[in-house]
């Protein structure tokens, strides 16, 4: 009876192993498409037709009009469909320009490309922005440096997201940030200065999933088998 126990035991512990190995995973990933798009300019494309694709931009002017923001698309392919979104945080390498509060949206509309989007074409998404949160960007002694935007996950479903394997991010707010004439610049996926691709923006999204693990099946067929060899003990 003893050896029963052990084994039911051995079995209980790989199960629990293999659950928690499941269950907390992370992936980095870079953005396909990103660009800036600015109300001044509303039916110019950034990349295209200012040959500007390596900087992104959340700017305003005095009295909060706003005039700029940009937009980020990642791939989630990697991540399964029935996967639980546990934290993701934005990471952008900021360039001194001056102390912004910035914002961080996500988009219902992926239907975007860099090379076409403009402040006209998307401006009918805005209206679908989920505020994920934000924080003041401050410039200490002029100095470039990462910002990072934990995005607030309450009442957020990543159901859509996960099934077209696309999510759409947006630097600033469908309002407006505070009221400052100088925004904040930010280097995009095309930057490349002095041939360095370190300061590329990237996406970290940590998840869970819920599959049932091998040794789900392992556990259940072996207590299947102790059950079996019980009861043949009982009747010998």
């Amino acid at each position: 009876m003893k050896k029963l126990y052990l084994i039911l035991t051995l079995l209980l512990v790989l199960f629990v192993f293999s659950f928690n190995t499941w269950a907390a995973l992370i992936i980095i990933t870079s953005p396909t498409d990103d660009v800036r798009i600015d109300k001044n300019e509303p039916t110019k494309n950034w990349n295209s037709d200012y040959h500007d694709s390596e900087l992104l931009g959340v700017r305003y002017s005095d009295g909060g009009v706003y005039h700029s923001r940009s937009l980020l698309m990642f791939d989630l392919s990697a991540i399964p469909d029935a996967a639980i979104i546990t934290g993701a945080t934005l990471h952008i390498y900021s360039i001194p320009t001056s102390s912004a509060y910035v914002s961080l949206n996500r988009m219902a509309d992926d239907n975007w490309a860099e090379g076409a989007v403009t402040w006209n074409s998307y401006q009918g998404s805005f209206s679908s922005a989920q505020n994920m949160g934000g924080h003041t960007v401050v410039h200490t002694n002029s100095d470039p440096a990462w910002e990072e935007f934990s995005m607030v996950l309450n009442n957020w479903s990543w159901a859509d997201d996960l099934s077209d394997n696309q999510l759409t991010l947006m630097l600033g707010s469908v309002t407006n940030d505070g009221a400052y004439s100088v925004g904040t610049t930010f280097y995009s996926k095309e930057w490349d200065a002095h041939n360095s691709t370190n300061f590329r923006p990237y996406l970290t999204v940590e998840y869970s999933q819920v599959p049932v693990p091998a040794a789900v099946w392992l556990f259940a067929s072996g207590l299947i088998g102790l059950v079996g060899l019980r009861r043949k003990q009982t009747k010998d």
